[in-house]
This record gives C-alpha cells, sequence and structure tokens, in this order.
C-alpha cells in the first residue's frame, strides 16, 4: 500500500471532518452487526415472529445506511467547498432505483417490495459514502482491518458448524421433524420444507449468513482485506518494535479466513476467486499488452460469455436441470420459473420481494 493520502483533508472544517469519522464509525458498526447476526431462512411465512424481526432489523439498519448517507450529502452540498467522487455506481443506481419504483407499483405485495428495495438501495449508498469519506489511508487500512477481523470470526462460526453443529441439527430434526418446522413455520410435502431439507442434508456451511454462497462470498472479500493488510505489513515489517509481531498475526488472520473460506465450499465464491485471481495475474504479467488490445478482448469475451450461456441453457433445456448434484438443479429451477415469469410480466416484473410468492405456481 502507498503512503500517500488518497485527498488531503485539511480543507474540510473540523465540524465536517468530526461528521465523517462519525459517519465512517456508524458504517463499521454496521458491517459488524450486518456480519454476525444470524438470519432465519428466507423460506419462511412473513407472519411468523422471526421473519418480523429479521424485517425490522433489516429497515432499521438500512435506515441508519440512508440516513448516514442523506446527512453527509446535504451538509456537504450547503457548505463552502464540497467535492464529490465519482464511484462509477451512479448510472446503475440510478437505473435499479426507477425499476424498482416501477416495480413496487405493479407488485401485489407493495409493502414487501419497498422492504426489498430500501433494503437493496441501503448498501449500495453506504459503499458511495465510504467512496467519499475514506480519504487517508489510516481510515482505508481501518476499514480493511474491521473486514479481515469478522472474516476471522465468521471462519470460526463456519469451523463450528462444519465440525459440531450441522451433524447435532441433523440429528435433532430425524428425532422430532415437527418440532423443528414449526418454530419456522415450515409445513411438510411444501417447496419450503423441500429446501430446508436441501440445506440441512447437503451440511452447508453458512457462517452468520443464510446460505453457503453468502458465506463464500464474504469469506472472499474478507480474504483480499487480510492479505492486503498482509502484504503491507511485510513491506514495512522491520519497522518499529512491534513490526514482526504485527507481520505474523497479519499472516495468522489470512490463513484463518482462507481456511473458513475453503470449508465452506462454495462453487460461486471458489469460482470468482479462480477468475479473480486468474485477471489480477494475468493484468501483472501482460498488463500494457492488455491495454493495447482492450477493444478486441472484450469482444472476444463477450463472445465466448454468450456462447458459454448459450451451451448452460441449451443444457438445461434439453435435460430439465444442470450438470451436478441437487444444488443445481435447484438453480435450473429457479433460472426456469424466472425466465417463465419474465414471459408473464415483461415491463414491470411481480416487484421487489414477491419472486418467492410467484415462484411456487411455476
Amino acid at each position: 500500500m502507498t503512503k500517500a493520502a488518497i485527498s488531503c483533508s485539511l480543507s474540510k472544517s473540523k465540524g465536517r471532518v468530526v461528521l465523517e469519522h462519525v459517519l465512517l464509525a456508524l458504517c463499521l458498526c454496521v458491517i459488524a452487526i450486518r456480519t454476525m447476526f444470524t438470519e432465519s431462512p428466507g423460506s419462511q411465512s412473513a407472519k411468523m415472529p422471526a421473519n418480523l424481526n429479521d424485517t425490522v432489523y433489516s429497515l432499521l439498519i438500512s435506515t441508519v445506511l440512508i440516513i448516514s448517507f442523506v446527512v453527509w450529502f446535504i451538509t456537504g452540498f450547503f457548505s463552502k467547498r464540497f467535492s464529490y467522487r465519482l464511484t462509477g455506481m451512479e448510472i446503475g443506481l440510478f437505473v435499479f432505483s426507477v425499476a424498482a419504483i416501477i416495480g413496487v407499483f405493479s407488485a401485489a405485495n407493495k409493502r414487501t417490495a419497498i422492504t426489498n428495495y430500501v433494503t437493496l438501495l441501503a448498501p449500495i449508498l453506504m459503499g458511495v459514502l465510504l467512496v467519499q469519506i475514506l480519504d487517508s489511508q489510516v481510515k482505508i487500512k481501518l476499514l480493511l482491518t474491521v473486514i479481515a477481523a469478522l472474516g476471522v470470526v465468521s471462519a470460526y462460526q463456519c469451523a463450528e458448524q462444519f465440525f459440531v453443529s450441522n451433524q447435532m441439527t441433523i440429528e435433532q430434526y430425524e428425532q422430532n421433524r415437527q418440532a423443528v418446522l414449526e418454530p419456522l413455520g415450515i409445513q411438510p410435502g411444501t417447496f419450503a420444507h423441500f429446501l430446508f431439507e436441501h440445506r440441512l442434508y447437503t451440511r452447508g456451511v453458512r457462517g452468520f449468513f443464510t446460505t453457503s454462497n453468502s458465506a463464500g462470498s464474504f469469506a472472499l472479500l474478507a480474504s483480499f482485506a487480510a492479505v492486503g493488510l498482509f502484504v503491507d505489513k511485510l513491506k514495512n515489517r522491520k519497522y518499529g518494535v512491534h513490526g514482526p509481531l504485527r507481520f505474523v498475526s497479519c499472516g495468522i488472520a489470512v490463513a484463518i479466513v482462507i481456511f473458513g473460506f475453503v470449508i465452506v465450499r462454495s462453487k460461486g465464491a471458489i469460482a470468482a476467486s479462480l477468475v479473480t485471481v486468474s485477471m489480477f495475474v494475468a493484468y501483472l504479467m501482460f498488463g500494457n499488452w492488455l491495454k493495447k488490445h482492450k477493444k478486441i478482448i472484450f469482444i472476444v469475451c463477450l463472445l465466448l460469455l454468450l456462447i458459454v450461456g448459450s451451451a448452460v441453457v441449451l443444457y438445461g433445456v434439453t435435460h430439465g436441470r444442470l450438470p451436478g448434484g441437487n444444488s443445481m438443479l435447484v438453480r435450473w429451477q429457479y433460472w426456469d420459473g424466472a425466465a417463465k415469469m419474465f414471459a408473464d410480466y415483461p415491463v414491470t416484473g411481480v416487484g421487489g420481494g414477491n419472486f418467492g410468492t410467484f415462484y411456487t405456481h411455476y
């Protein structure tokens, strides 16, 4: 990591600096809470108390993030020296917001659609806010440290599930199935029951999240944060009395996070990590050549994506599933149902958060 500051904050007023530190602290707290709060399965009834608690929790967290962004924007806009860094998310955020608002008006359950939009909008706004207030290496390292530390905590939770709790849950379920299903609002023989048993018997390691894919995605994010800090300590391991100790502790954290990533066994996260590492290595080795031929490379990659995508769809249509286990069967059922749903609601869709209600009809 470079030691140069991202941008100088000396031109900001003291009040503005204090406000941005407070907002950064709020964002870090939200990231920590969101990572370690165990969600209930999304397949349960929206009327169940556990699911209501999840909804209230999500709305409270989302409200904090949205208000934080609004406060930063308003106080900055009316200040004498307002600056805004383009994030690259603005166009996508605008398109998403327009589509979500249209979906709210067309949704059968408008309250669910609004809740879905708010909970998806909030983390995007937090990302935009962090781009604005992470104006020094100290703040950036603080954010990376928090994410890496949460990765270690999540890895511990994943290890506990992998070695202990998954088997215990299966034994409890086989002893008294109704006692396990009833608190979740799951009726025997329903699609929700099928999904529950699929998750249970696949012994999915999900950490504090709902699925192993979510846990794997966060582990991948945390591993990049931990590796980044480790590389920084590697460059500066000889500086200061505690330099070697910090270097070793960062190395241990990297090993723990990667271990958590491995035992999650998320195919999507593993594929994403391989693609990401390959792209990074290619950039380091052939960076100049890639820049010169970026248009041709983009066209070739786009064509390959279309060919592979077409092959996957053709296989699914022919065999009624994707190659692999039950998880790939469930994915194809999602895709097939979504395509049929789009054919019936091509313009407005069914509205955010309403997919689960309509999906069972397809």
